[in-house]
């Protein structure tokens, strides 16, 4: 009896040990693989670096290339902007041609008196077409002057014309000049067009346009100056009417 347990208990621990040998050969197995896969990762690496390397010094070239171009944008701007400037130069005048219209100041009054020329002339240019009327001489400063806060001054076209804005041209800085303006076109006695009311600069170097924001087609241009800058006087300096509409080519 004694004899068949104690080789129940052999059998018991051999199995045991057959388990356990069988463990140990799984777990040889596992680092067999793990160090082919070190192996594999170690014979990769290099080529790997490589690789990295070659990224890198792809990144810096595309570094280097982004700072060129930043650093030539101002120049790529201004070549851009000389390149606009001259195709605006070359096309945009024979699409916009300024014509000035041919025109006389034949009256101009206040409410202190009232100046104009010789009726005949006067009627001659109203009623007959291109007939340039003679216009009312300027004083000793190149002004029509007035007496008066206000003032309005009328001009006549030498024939029906075209009106898309007018300028006025203040050199010299006087009380007299006009602050406040507007211009009413008229064929004959018909009220065409009244525009809204304009400001003008005491003094401008270069002459002041103010647009229409319409064609107008006029034989008479009335200027009504509403103030000035203080003066007892009104004197009006270079008038024009002048006609920019757009032109076919």
């Amino acid at each position: 009896m004694i004899l068949l347990l104690l080789t129940f208990a052999f059998c018991d621990q051999y199995d045991q040990a057959k388990e356990i040998k069988k463990d140990i050969n799984g777990i040889n197995d596992q680092l067999k693989s793990i160090k082919t896969d070190t192996d594999k990762l170690k014979s990769a690496l290099p080529n790997l670096s490589q690789k990295m390397n070659h990224i890198l010094k792809n990144l810096e070239e595309i570094k280097k290339q982004e700072n060129e171009f930043k650093n030539s944008l101002p120049q790529i701007n201004q070549q851009l902007s000389n390149y606009a400037d001259d195709i605006l130069s070359k096309t945009v005048p024979s699409l916009f041609k300024q014509h000035p219209v041919n025109i006389s100041l034949v009256k101009f009054t206040s409410d202190v008196e009232k100046k104009s020329i010789d009726t005949i002339p006067y009627l001659m240019a109203k009623f007959f077409a291109n007939y340039q009327s003679p216009s009312f001489p300027k004083d000793e400063k190149g002004f029509w002057k007035i007496q008066g806060n206000s003032a309005s001054f009328t001009f006549l076209a030498s024939q029906k014309s075209r009106a898309t804005k007018i300028e006025l041209h203040q050199l010299r800085s006087e009380k007299c000049s006009p602050k406040t303006i507007k211009v009413t076109f008229y064929e004959h006695r018909k009220k065409i067009f009244e525009s809204k009311i304009f400001n003008v600069l005491q003094h401008s170097e270069s002459p002041q346009s103010f647009y229409l924001n319409s064609t107008v087609w006029f034989k008479v241009a009335q200027l009504d100056v509403l103030s000035n800058y203080g003066d007892n006087f009104v004197c009006l300096p270079e008038f024009r009417v002048l006609d920019d509409d757009y032109y076919e080519p």
